[in-house]
Parts: structure tokens; C-alpha cells; sequence
């Protein structure tokens, strides 16, 4: 009975996996950074978020379940737009979407590795003392220094020699009539020990960072193979 429970209990679906092609040149415009969250957010439409953590770790505290998704497009395929999509239910293209989506789930026991390869897009920030506003993070060795600090809030273990940074254009989220949100981007890749396995999970289902909505702070692992 144990064993089937224990069986059970790593087959438990945690949220699904997408892949979704978005045909950019579909209206015969191309597609902004702000109308790629706006598709993204549609696939949802029925979506209301739900606790995804009541049974993920048994002391962790109620958390609710979130769309994070990060642009995968390569220059070789320019004529769509390419994201990455973890989402708590599975998407739903509406009528007039236009791309392609495909979805596999995310198992318990595929977060179960002590140790991945890891990539991640995200808008490093500290808060100033005086002013108490956030100010970007940039300069490698400060984006490492940052993210090793951080690093048992999400559960894991790294080393500054395992990480490599990479400086990425900033993001500008033009909403119509609205203020031009911009985003310092940096990308993080290396490899990671699991330190606490109730925290790595909500940290992959979670995100990490600002700009969670517009495609940044999606962790993406792969099990380490030597």
C-alpha cells in the first residue's frame, strides 16, 4: 500500500509543458512583446488560479499556480514566434488563434533529480535604501554574486564556477495608452543541486523575479547527465 502510494504520489501531475508556435505574420503584423502576452494569456480564458501547493510539500504554505513563459524563437524560424509555456492547466487556443501548440504534462518525479542543468531569463533588481526603489542588477560577476544569495530561497545549491551569464537586449512592454514598461534582461545558465526539494518545486512553478507575465523568471531544468 505504501509503495503504491509513494508511486502514486510521483506520477502526480504538477501543471503542463507547451510549445507554442505563434504565427506572427498571421494579421500582417508583426508581433509586439505585449500582444505575445496577450495571446499567451488567452489560451486561459477559463483559467482561475488555484492552489497548486496544498499538496506539493506537506509544511509549505498555500502558494497559487502561475503562467510563466519565455521566448524560445530562433533566427532561422523568424516568421513565428517561439515560447516555452508552464502553466498550472492545459492551454486552450481560442478560435482565432493562429500557430501551433503542443503539450506534455510536468510529473512530480521529473522535478525528483538531485541535480539539473539549468536555464533562466530574468530581470535581476535590489531595492535601494534610500530611495527604496528597485534598481537593475548588471555586470556578471554582480548577477552571480545576486543569484548565489538568492539561491536558498529557491531550494538549491550552485557554484559561482557552474554559472555563466549572458547580457540580454531589455525588454519594452508597449501597452496601448499606457506608461512603456522596459525590463533589464540577463540570461543565467549552469548547473544546480537541489537543496530543498519542497522549495525547488514551488520555485519552478513559480518563477523567480519581476516581469513573470511579459516572459521572464521561467526556470527551465533538465536532469544532469555526466
Amino acid at each position: 500500500m505504501g509503495t503504491e502510494s509513494q508511486h502514486s504520489a510521483l506520477d502526480e501531475v504538477l501543471g503542463f509543458v507547451s510549445l507554442v508556435k505563434i504565427d506572427s505574420r498571421a494579421n500582417g503584423l508583426p508581433v509586439s512583446n505585449y500582444d505575445l502576452h496577450r495571446i499567451i494569456y488567452s489560451l486561459f480564458d477559463s483559467f482561475e488560479e488555484k492552489n497548486m501547493f496544498s499538496s506539493v510539500c506537506n509544511s509549505a504554505p498555500q502558494k497559487m499556480g502561475r503562467i510563466l513563459f519565455s521566448e524560445n524563437t530562433t533566427t532561422e524560424d523568424c516568421q513565428n514566434r517561439s515560447v516555452i509555456l508552464l502553466s498550472p492547466e492545459k492551454p486552450m487556443p481560442q478560435k482565432n488563434f493562429s500557430g501551433t501548440i503542443q503539450t506534455k504534462e510536468l510529473r512530480r518525479s521529473f522535478l525528483g533529480y538531485d541535480k539539473y542543468n539549468f536555464s533562466l531569463l530574468v530581470n535581476p533588481t535590489k531595492c535601494e535604501s534610500l530611495t527604496k526603489k528597485r534598481k537593475a542588477i548588471s555586470g556578471e560577476e554582480n548577477v552571480k554574486n545576486w543569484f548565489i544569495k538568492k539561491s536558498d530561497d529557491f531550494g538549491i545549491s550552485v557554484k559561482k564556477e557552474n554559472l555563466e551569464v549572458r547580457s540580454m537586449p531589455s525588454q519594452k512592454i508597449e501597452k496601448p495608452n499606457e506608461t512603456i514598461i522596459h525590463y533589464h534582461r540577463v540570461k543565467i545558465l549552469g548547473t544546480l543541486a537541489v537543496s530543498d526539494r519542497g522549495s525547488f518545486v514551488r520555485t519552478v512553478l513559480q518563477g523567480i523575479g519581476r516581469g513573470r507575465s511579459f516572459g521572464l523568471g521561467l526556470m527551465q531544468v533538465i536532469p544532469y547527465k555526466n
